[in-house]
């Protein structure tokens, strides 16, 4: 199972701990069990001389050792299981950043966000129901070697009754397995539908048909999760009835059978008929984990499979030539030129193929540059393949006539700070080493923000703000980066006519005369006479 070979990569040392102790827990209740046995068959020796007391000691003994071995195989449960979704969270994290932005999208949000939550707590989950299974499978061991010693042929009966029990299971594990999958996607699915009535409610609020055609999505997808979530049950609730008759056919078969069959075994049936029930005690607690520790191998199997998605279309960079740029390794800190020559760009895939190209364009340092142009026209993608975060299909990129992909990229993309229209913004001033407080107090004000936000610690204190004033923090947080090119996607169009026009007369000003050189999307074209050059773009093509 692809779980347990999650669980077992990485800290073998506590894995190999813990069925060392599940194994002690196994003897030390096996050992009881054999004193129980043995003092109910002859309760007069307890009171006889120094046996009684000695068998007293020794159940004393097993119970402390299975107590605490017991307790450290739990305890060791935990850490195993939780070690093991940190790592692979850690390598998904650094799977997805290792791939570039076109290849995340076509993995798409909803994988991502099912994988690193839901399919993480599902495993985290199944630690108690593995260890119960671990600790269970030990004291079948321990049992059936006890049931050897009493009676052989009780032991194979069990063992052909065991083995048509996990027929039984594994006949049904493909259909539980696909149903459990097909479960998860659909829970992804409705997972996405939630999200979307939280994040458009007030949309909602406005109109009842879209409200009742949102809800009906995703009761759709609660309701077909639900549905392949109880064929799985289905299948599991089978399996274990056959099961559990399995094991009282093998009960009556040793008590009614066996002893007609051989008058010996009539001698050893009830010490046969306890044993056996002993063991079949750890086997439905075996039976009982299946469900969930099948539910987290399917989940597992999602976590590989996205990682190994990942793995195929990441993006290795062989190290960027020292002769290229000075201290490459360090990022590169200015430029004098950049120059996209006949690049082109395409989106490509089931059935899109828009994209952009072929555009030549220079972007001199300290140059303020307006990219305009209608609503679909490609003016975004432009402006991901100038920040480096879509390689050209076509053509190249260039640094003072030095290129940049494929080797200089991650440098390359040092030399930008961007808002763009789709902006996240982080609480955090994540890369941000050292902030002058002046500059933050001055900046504040240019951005009217100064009573609603303050910086503490490398943060803001708050972020639930209009998006107007969200848009005004993110503008923060690109030029705290002190980056020399700006990239802004429409930053403007979500502020009142006032603020609109002072960004572009004050603020426009003050942030070239830090030294950054802008290119900016906007729509606002009584502003257009401010652009040293202004680049129109139509159907994918530009126009100087």
């Amino acid at each position: 199972m692809i779980l347990f070979s999650l669980l077992t990569h990485g800290d073998r040392k506590s894995v190999t701990r813990f069925f060392q102790f599940s194994a002690l827990a196994g003897l030390g209740s096996t050992y009881c069990f054999y004193l129980v046995m043995q003092a109910a068959a002859a309760p007069s020796a307890l009171t006889q001389g120094e046996g009684g007391f000695w068998s007293v000691l020794q159940f004393m003994v097993a119970l402390v050792v299975f107590c605490i071995a017991q307790l450290k195989a739990l305890g060791l449960s935990g850490p195993i299981v939780e070690h093991a979704v940190h790592r692979v969270r850690v390598r998904l994290v650094e799977g997805l950043q290792a791939v570039e932005l076109r290849d995340a999208e076509r993995v798409g949000t909803a994988r991502i966000n099912a994988a690193l939550s839901t399919d993480t707590q599902i495993i985290s989950q199944s630690a108690a129901p593995i260890a119960f299974a671990g600790q269970s499978l030990m004291m079948v061991v321990f049992a059936s070697v006890y049931l050897a010693l009493i009676s052989p042929t009780a032991l194979v009966l069990t063992f052909i009754v065991s083995a048509l029990a996990g027929w039984a299971y594994l006949a049904h594990s493909q259909v539980v397995g696909d149903a459990l999958d097909s479960a998860r996607a659909r829970s992804a699915d409705m997972q996405a539908h939630v999200m979307a009535l939280v994040a458009g409610f007030k949309e909602l609020k406005l109109s009842d048909d879209k409200a009742r055609d949102a809800r009906t999505a995703a009761v759709t997808a609660s309701a077909e999760a639900t549905a392949y979530k109880l064929v799985a049950h289905q299948a599991l609730s089978r399996d274990f009835v056959l099961s559990s008759l399995a094991m009282f056919g093998l009960l009556g078969t040793i008590v009614f059978l066996m002893p007609w069959v051989r008058s010996a075994f009539s001698e050893s049936v009830s010490q046969s008929v306890t044993a056996v029930m002993f063991l079949t005690s750890p086997l439905f607690g075996v039976l009982g984990a299946v469900p969930q520790i099948a539910l987290a191998n399917v989940s597992a199997e999602n976590l590989v499979e996205l990682e190994k998605l990942f793995d195929s279309v990441k993006t290795v960079h062989a190290p960027c030539p020292e002769e290229a740029f000075e201290a490459p390794q360090a990022g590169m800190k200015d430029f004098a030129e950049i120059r996209l020559d006949d690049v082109r760009f395409r989106y490509g895939g089931q059935g899109r193929d828009f994209g952009i190209g072929p555009v030549s364009l220079v972007v001199r340092k300290g140059e303020l540059i307006f990219i305009t142009g209608d609503n679909g026209s490609g003016k975004s993608t432009l402006l991901k393949v100038l920040a480096g975060l879509y390689r050209p299909t076509d053509g190249g990129v260039s640094v003072d006539g030095r290129t940049v992909w494929p080797d200089c990229t991650v440098q390359y993309r040092s030399l930008m700070s961007a808002v763009f229209a789709d902006f996240y913004l982080f609480s955090q001033l994540h890369g941000v080493k050292h902030l002058d407080p002046e500059w933050c107090r001055q900046w504040l004000e240019r951005l009217q923000i100064q009573d609603k936000v303050r910086i503490e610690d490398g943060r803001f204190s708050s972020v639930s703000l209009s998006t107007g004033q969200r848009k005004r923090l993110a503008l923060f947080a690109a030029l705290a980066e002190q980056r020399p090119l700006l990239i802004l996607d429409e930053w403007a169009a979500d502020q009142d006519p006032t603020f609109r026009k002072q960004f572009y007369l004050e603020l426009l000003p003050v942030i070239r005369a830090e030294g950054r050189t802008v290119v900016a999307i906007t729509h606002d074209d009584a502003y257009f006479h401010l652009a040293d050059r202004r680049i129109h773009v139509a159907g994918g093509t530009v126009t100087l």
